[in-house]
């Protein structure tokens, strides 16, 4: 699947509200290939799809985002949004989410 129907995929999974569609396509395409896929969507839309994710999966791919989504994604939301943006005495401090 390339990157374009990647990106259609999550967008579609993020409408119709299916958390576990965006679990699988994150399982079957990898970290990197996920969020290179979101980083052509939105902050907002981004912000939504790591809420959906478990707490280590959004730490992988916020680690893969571009460094000015991920600059983005600071001013727009919470820190549990991307748990790598706190830093406690140089190691990441993360926010447990519940899966959806």
């Amino acid at each position: 699947m390339d990157n374009t129907r990647i990106h259609a995929a999550l967008r579609a999974a993020l409408l119709f509200q299916r958390p576990s569609r965006l679990r699988r396509l994150l399982t079957a395409h990898g970290s990197d290939v996920f969020a290179g896929a979101l980083a052509s969507c939105p902050p907002r839309l981004v912000a939504e799809a790591l809420a959906h994710l478990p707490a280590d999966a959004g730490i992988r791919v916020c680690r893969a985002l571009p460094g000015s989504l991920s600059r983005d994604l600071r001013r727009l939301a919470p820190p549990a949004t991307c748990p790598e943006v706190l830093s406690v005495g140089g190691h990441a401090a993360t926010t447990a989410r519940e899966p959806a």
